[in-house]
């Protein structure tokens, strides 16, 4: 994780940002991020997740 990416859901359109001291889910539930559990998933899988990197 880190706040420089963003991910982005490819069913709602959601963009997540990658700090790693913030969980949340995009709007349809497919996306979510746990802190507490260091998790980071998709129930689409690994190749439905869009990853970006922020611009410095």
């Amino acid at each position: 994780m880190s706040p420089q990416l963003m991910f982005k859901c490819v069913a709602c359109g959601y963009l997540m940002s990658g700090s790693p001291d913030r969980t949340e889910h995009c709007p349809c539930g497919r996306l979510h991020k746990d802190t507490d559990a260091g998790r980071f998933d998709s129930i689409l899988g690994d190749d439905a997740i869009e990853v970006y990197k922020v611009a410095d």
